[in-house]
């Protein structure tokens, strides 16, 4: 009995790469479509991590505008509550948007400078 033959997988599309990039690109589920697993692990992590700060930021800020709601009628009481707000978030707000400008400028790159897949294949 002869032993299985195991076909590679054909090329890649170049056209769903930035499309998947485009779309999903801070989870790095491009990088994972064409093989390059330790740069989409990366880039899965850092925007993870970036959008998970910046849900638990909204929500945190919709508990505090429900639990001590500004007189919206005076601006300065509104804008008093908003700088107060935003200062709650500190350095987890700051390191969670440094993330995620990161991985955006890292997904832009790589849709123009990745050509090959994670074996060395050009993508079609």
């Amino acid at each position: 009995m002869s032993s299985p033959h195991i076909t590679a997988p054909g090329p890649k599309s170049r056209k769903l790469y930035i499309v998947l990039a485009a779309v999903v690109g801070t989870v790095g589920v491009h990088n994972f479509y064409v093989g390059r697993w330790r740069v989409g692990v990366a880039q899965l992590v850092l925007g993870g991590f970036s959008l998970g700060m910046g849900v638990k930021g909204f929500f945190d800020f919709m508990q505090q505008l429900q639990s001590n709601p500004p007189d919206f009628s005076d601006p300065m009481a509104a804008q008093a509550f908003v700088s107060t707000a935003l200062q709650g978030t500190g350095w987890l707000a700051t390191a969670s948007t440094a993330a995620f400008v990161i991985v955006g400028v890292w997904v832009v790159v790589e849709i123009f400078a990745v050509k090959r897949d994670g074996a060395g294949n050009p993508l079609g």
